[in-house]
């Protein structure tokens, strides 16, 4: 059905369905136009349940009530202040009657769970399942769209239009108003503009320099007769105004009516706008879930979902709770017991600590009845003590007086004996003076006698060493005379003459080395011109290698291209054929003349594709793009980004296939022929190039008669204009007249096909070649020439080196016998002054009598001396003797004095130990006293203090026992033990123990509260369970086999799988394809998928969903954009086969539209005819006229079909 829109308002349409490339066939619907004249107005009964729905206030519609959500439970639900959705309590009343009224009851099965903060959570039973969608016998079902009409609506004034019952295709060039006819459905539905991810207010889709729209859509009803009229007028900055059925009404009712007849909107599976195709694919898999079961027919589905989330969130904090308040009460029941066992140990402490106060208090009472009865005894033993003291003092008094005789005795004695002993010490020192004196004469004499022995012995060895010493100055004088013959004059000479030799061998050694460097620098020099001649050979090599040239530059400029061309030479074993480089490398210029036009033919596109010949290396090539690859210049992974084609064999057949228009007409016209005359090539690579249009390029360095080539079909020209070489671009339109369009732009200096050989660069290396050898030439000849010379000053150094050898000899000679003759005059002087020394030495005899005087002198003296000694030694004999008459009184005395000490001493011991023992037992009874003293105070405290502790008089227990102090501390020292065993008395246990007690008796009561609560909860869940999980399997296995089965018919595999997760609130529906073969099924997204993948995908997923679907109409916007035109032709072949079985309606939007598609009668297309230059049929200009237009294209098709 065309749709008009005009500038001036008016707007008429007529209902026509026509597909190009077959006949045009008028449906029977009558005209309509903008007062409803012609309207398919229908009766019918719709079975869809109420939608979902929330209240939401939008920006800048803070008055207007706004379509959303319903809870799982049928009843609304209202959004916080945080956006969440909370379930309300009560229950809609009007929404129950208007139910009731229409025979359908929802049924609550309260079933009374937990009160939470004073917030009652109920569930309900879902509804019915819902039956599929019921056609009325105008051909639509309840729902769908029988009439669009808006005003001042983005780009329309005004316009009207009725939709077909199944599909409506919606063509029309881009900017017409197709997508404002999609937000006008979302709209005027009362769905909120971000469903449509333009802009955020509605007051923006009013037209530009207008200030009031409005939207007006009829449904149809859910009684066959009773369509529902919505209207939704708004203004700038203001709100909506809503009507209903021709009356006022809130957005809130509108919501409601369009959620009875089950429209959704807000679901990408049945509406995606252009804008949300993009996010239909970002849509996460438990996003696409909960779309789809809203979506599909089983209306039960998304209140099952939501009733097992919500208890799985129930489930998962009571159990918690109730696994934590289990192993808090097994903690509370250990505790108890612990604190029993406390309070049962604390009272056994207790009583082992009085019964140790008692012994304790026991022991201080007998300790001082024990030191009472030691005191007593004590003061017995002092008395004793002091008594027999006394006695021992009278009887030791007469041995005191004979020690004290004794000691007088024996002083003088030690006296007499010290005199004698001086004067016997005097005399000793006047004898040892002259013993000495004595001794030292003795020796002198003996010193005499000696050397008068020695000195005949002395005589004989004098006259030997004369002897020797005189042959040793003879010999030295024979040294001497012999060496008086030489010359120095002659040593002189010979050391000149050896200085000469060696300064001429010094001389020619220079001259080599200076030799030897001049030719290293040749030599250096030679290998410079040598490796230049390589460089420039390499250089013209280089520049003959024009492929490699290109190859280079062009991995330079794009590294994605130069990392292909590096793969594919490493692995063109795994190819089936050749595979070519892109023909910015391939390709050469027979003529270079014709460089710069064949290139300005050749688009940027085509120059940088990789061609391959089979489907297979075709492949092989996309992996590269598929594949992650590591680029080790920039050290990252990405993938690599190339254009790739493949030739046909039917390509490769038609290369050499002559053109339409001949090379003869060609020149006539002034061109010099095709661009594909001047390309040298692959085969393949020509093939490619001719499907780019190069075999139909006509080029020419000059001026051409363009006209006249566009009236022989030619579409591309490269030619001159001017000073300006232009490339020009003739396009025909394939409708009416097929006008022609041109479009012209300038051809640059070639880039790649002009990368040729420089033959001024060529020669100038061959020049540079030709001066380097002849610089090696010259550096070979002068380096024979040093060597010549080299050689010769060789054999001169030879004879010079025997020379010099020679007269290194005779110097050695001469130096010898100088050594010798030094040698000789040394000695010679030390014989001469050791011959004068033994000559000069005194004659024997006189000797002899010198010692024999020494000897009688010393025997003399040594005599006067012992007799001047002889008084002394007679005065020294006198006092010995009375020294020993003294020392004989002496000993005597000490014996006496040694015999009556010991007797004395012992009386004395025996007199002072009896005095310290009564010291010691005065002690003791004072120590007794006192320590009885302390005792008894400490005894009146501690009884004192364990009667007020205990309450008890303990010392009537006393009287009846009768222990030793030693059993008392025994028995101390076992009570002691025994509570040291005892843990430490706790005051609190007993308070704690009851303070658990009662803990644990509330928290158990709250444990068997909360296990019953899960059991409730468990049968829910389960109940749940068992009816969502067949119905969500039999959903996704019916929609999965639907789209396996679509995309197989494009060789697409495809899948759609539930992902079932631990929680229900986790599980989600993956939607996997595979476009290659040798990859793997992968889930669809926009990061693995291109856009053309990811739209045809959507596309077979919603028609997959289509016939499960309990929605009245589905709509896409422009999903065919990115797919090739095989995938478009079956996606929309399909499409049609799918809705004229279906019962739900379908709007496909498309700017574009291929030939020869299929075309089925149910389907309605609706072409956009909207611009503003679009002319006003109404005044008589038949261009505006599509509608006419297309009847004059039938007639005039038919006519020529006759």
């Amino acid at each position: 059905m065309p749709v008009n829109g005009t500038t001036n308002g008016n707007v008429k349409g007529k209902k026509r369905v026509a597909s190009p490339g077959s006949s045009d066939q008028e449906s029977d619907v009558e005209d309509g136009n903008v007062n409803g004249n012609g309207r398919a107005n229908g009766r019918g009964e719709s079975s869809s349940k109420r939608r979902r729905v929330q209240h939401v206030a939008s920006d800048g519609e803070e008055d207007e009530e706004r379509p959303g959500m319903r809870g799982m439970n049928g009843h609304r639900n209202h959004v916080n202040g945080n956006g969440k959705v909370q379930p309300r309590n009560d229950v809609d009343e009007d929404e129950d009657a208007d139910d009731d009224a229409s025979g359908e009851d929802d049924v609550d099965d309260e079933e009374g769970l937990e009160v939470e903060q004073g917030q009652r959570v109920r569930t309900q039973r879902p509804a019915a399942p819902m039956q599929n969608l019921v056609r009325h016998d105008n051909g639509y079902v309840p729902g769908s769209i029988l009439r669009i009409k808006l005003h001042n609506f983005l780009t329309y004034h005004n316009v009207e239009f009725s939709p077909g019952p199944h599909l409506n295709l919606v063509i029309g060039p881009n900017g017409t108003g197709k997508s404002s006819i999609v937000c006008g459905i979302a709209l005027g539905l009362g769905f909120p503009p971000k469903v449509l991810g333009r802009a955020p207010d509605v007051s923006s889709f009013i037209m530009t320099n207008q200030t009031e729209a409005f939207i007006e859509l009829e449904l149809e009803g859910k009684q066959e007769g009773r369509n529902v009229l919505i209207k939704r007028s708004f203004k700038k900055n203001k709100g909506s105004v809503w009507e209903l059925n021709g009356k006022s009404a809130t957005a809130q009712q509108v919501s409601d009516t369009v959620s009875k007849l089950g429209i959704q909107v807000d679901n990408l599976c049945c509406f995606l706008p252009q804008d949300k195709v993009a996010s239909f694919a970002a849509m996460t898999p438990k996003e696409l879930l909960k779309a789809t079961m809203q979506a599909a027919n089983e209306v039960r589905l998304p209140g099952w979902h939501e009733a097992l989330v919500q208890t799985d969130g129930k489930l998962s904090v009571l159990t918690t709770d109730l696994d934590s308040n289990k192993l808090q009460l097994d903690k509370l029941a250990e505790k108890i017991a612990e604190l029993e066992e406390i309070v049962q140990a604390s009272n056994e402490r207790k009583e082992l600590e009085e019964q140790l106060d008692k012994y304790t208090l026991y022991r201080l009472y007998a300790q001082y009845n024990k030191k009472k009865q030691e005191f007593e005894e004590i003061k017995k033993k002092v008395a004793a003590a002091k008594t027999k003291l006394q006695q021992m003092g009278q009887q030791q008094q007469p041995l005191m007086e004979l020690q004290a005789h004794i000691k007088d005795r024996e002083s003088k004695g030690l006296s007499a004996l010290k005199a004698n002993s001086d004067t016997a010490k005097q005399h000793e020192r006047r004898i040892n003076h002259l013993r000495a004196s004595i001794e030292k004469e003795s020796e002198s004499a003996e010193d005499a006698q000696e050397e008068l022995r020695s000195l005949r012995k002395g005589e004989d060895e004098r006259k030997t060493k004369i002897a020797a010493v005189r042959s040793k100055l003879d010999a030295a004088e024979a040294t001497l005379n012999q060496s008086q013959g030489l010359d120095p004059e002659q040593a002189r000479k010979a050391e000149a003459k050896r200085t000469e030799i060696r300064r001429q061998i010094y001389q020619l050694d220079s001259l080599d080395q200076d030799d030897t460097a001049k030719k290293g620098q040749i030599q250096d020099a030679n290998r410079r011109s040598l490796q230049q001649i390589t460089h420039f050979q390499n250089s013209i090599a280089q520049l003959n290698d024009v492929k490699r040239k290109r190859r280079e530059e062009l991995a330079s400029r794009q590294g994605d291209l130069g990392y292909a061309m590096d793969w594919i030479d490493k692995n063109r074993d795994q190819f089936e054929r050749n595979v070519y480089f892109p023909p910015a490398v391939e390709v050469d210029i027979t003529d270079p003349k014709y460089t710069r036009v064949v290139e300005g033919c050749v688009g940027r596109a085509a120059m940088f594709t990789f061609i391959a010949q089979t489907p297979n290396d075709y492949r092989a090539l996309n992996r590269l793009n598929d594949e992650q690859h590591y680029f080790a210049f920039r050290r990252e992974r990405k993938r690599v980004r190339i254009s790739t084609v493949q030739v046909t064999q039917q390509e490769l057949d038609a290369v050499d296939e002559e053109p339409s228009v001949s090379r003869q007409q060609l020149a006539d016209l002034g061109f010099h022929g095709y661009a594909m005359d001047f390309i040298s090539a692959p085969d393949a690579v020509k093939a490619y190039l001719r499907s780019a249009g190069l075999h139909q390029a006509a080029v020419s360095i000059q001026r051409a008669n363009i006209e006249r080539a566009t009236q022989l079909g030619i579409g591309r020209f490269v030619h001159l204009e001017g000073q300006v070489l232009s490339a020009i671009q003739v396009k025909r339109s394939n409708y009416g007249s097929r006008a022609a369009q041109s479009t012209t732009s300038a051809v640059g200096p070639a880039r790649w096909f002009g990368m040729g050989v420089n033959s001024e660069d060529i020669r100038n290396y061959e020049n540079q070649i030709g001066k380097a050898r002849e610089e090696s030439a010259r550096a070979e000849r002068q380096v024979a020439q040093i060597e010549v010379e080299r050689k010769k000053r060789l054999v001169e150094k030879e004879k010079l080196q025997g020379t010099v050898a020679g007269v290194q000899a005779e110097i050695d000679r001469m130096a010898a016998v100088q050594k010798r003759a030094r040698a000789a005059r040394t000695d010679r002087d030390d014989a001469a002054r050791e011959l004068s020394r033994l000559e000069k030495l005194p004659p024997i005899e006189q000797l002899r009598e010198k010692l024999k005087k020494e000897y009688q002198s010393s025997v003399k003296n040594r005599f006067e001396l012992a007799m001047k000694g002889t008084p002394d030694l007679q005065h020294l004999r006198d006092v010995t003797v009375g020294m020993s008459e003294n020392c004989l009184k002496l000993l005597q005395a000490q014996a006496n004095k040694a015999q009556v000490e010991p007797m004395v001493a012992n009386r004395q011991d025996r007199l002072q130990r009896y005095k310290d023992k009564v010291s010691e037992y005065t002690e003791i009874s004072r120590k007794v006293r006192d320590d009885a003293r302390t005792l008894q105070a400490e005894y009146v405290e501690e009884q004192n203090e364990l009667k007020d502790k205990h309450n008890k008089n303990f010392v009537d227990e006393f009287e009846e026992m009768n222990h030793t102090v030693a059993e008392i501390e025994a028995l101390i020292a076992d009570t002691q033990s025994d509570i040291a065993l005892q843990p430490e008395v706790d005051n609190a246990a007993e308070a704690r123990l009851q303070r658990e007690k009662k803990e644990h008796d509330e928290l158990h009561a709250l444990v068997a509260t909360q296990s019953a609560k899960k059991a409730k909860y468990d049968r829910m869940h389960e109940t749940a369970k068992n009816e969502f999980e067949p119905a969500l399997d039999t959903l996704v296995n019916t929609v999965s086999e639907k789209f396996e089965d679509a995309l197989s018919k494009v060789n697409v595999v495809g899948q759609v799988r539930l992902k079932r997760m631990p929680r229900y609130e986790d599980w989600a529906l993956e939607i996997l394809v595979k476009f290659r073969d040798k990859e793997e099924l992968q889930v669809l997204s926009h990061q693995r998928q291109s856009g053309g993948e990811r739209s045809l995908t959507t596309i077979m997923y919603l028609m997959s969903l289509m016939k499960l679907s309990r929605t009245p109409f589905s709509l896409v916007d422009e999903i065919n954009q990115g797919m090739d035109q095989r995938n478009e032709r079956a996606v929309h072949n399909l499409l049609v086969k799918t809705t004229s079985r279906g019962t739900a309606g379908y709007f496909l939007i498309t700017p574009k539209l291929l030939t020869g598609l299929d075309y089925n009668e149910k389907m309605r297309v609706l072409c956009i005819n909207n611009d503003s230059i679009v002319p006003d049929p109404s005044k008589g200009d038949r261009l505006g006229d599509l509608n006419g237009i297309l009847a004059r294209f039938a007639r005039n098709r038919a006519a020529a079909q006759e």
